[in-house]
């Protein structure tokens, strides 16, 4: 006879690994997205900036992953420069300093990539989609 269990149940997070595909893509994604704003900076390239760094922010600390805390706030800052000057002066255009971090930057944006589930992927893909569209922004990342 079995002893009856007084445990209650907890379910445990599923944690789903992104695929080779789906990061190869989310690579490419990130890189045609940094070379567009970087030749030529437009407000949807700027958007789609952005969006990517939001949903790689969104994954690491879901992941509780710190390891590029520092690179990720440093790239959201050369971002939000180059946006307050597009709002002072109506001219979208990166400086020296901001191109230098942007690229300093583009690498371990990459490699967090490379360590992002697709679950927390997803779930933050899902709320800097629906955060972009109440601002009337729109960006689409797909994995």
């Amino acid at each position: 006879m079995s002893k009856p269990r007084n445990k209650r149940y907890r379910p445990r997070q599923i944690k789903v690994p992104m695929t080779a595909a789906s990061t190869a893509r989310l690579e490419l994604q990130w890189y045609v997205h940094l070379d567009g704003f970087m030749r030529e900076p437009t407000p949807d390239r700027y958007n789609h900036m952005v969006g990517m760094v939001a949903i790689v922010e969104r994954a690491m600390a879901a992941q509780d992953i710190t390891d590029y805390d520092v690179h990720i706030r440093s790239t959201k800052r050369a971002l939000l420069s180059v946006c307050e000057r597009f709002e002072q002066s109506g001219q979208l255009r990166i400086d020296r300093l901001e191109r230098a971090t942007l690229d300093a930057g583009a690498g371990f944006i990459e490699a967090a990539i490379k360590r992002m589930r697709f679950d927390t992927f997803a779930v933050a893909n899902h709320e800097t989609t629906t955060e972009f569209r109440r601002q009337d922004a729109a960006i689409s990342v797909a994995a």
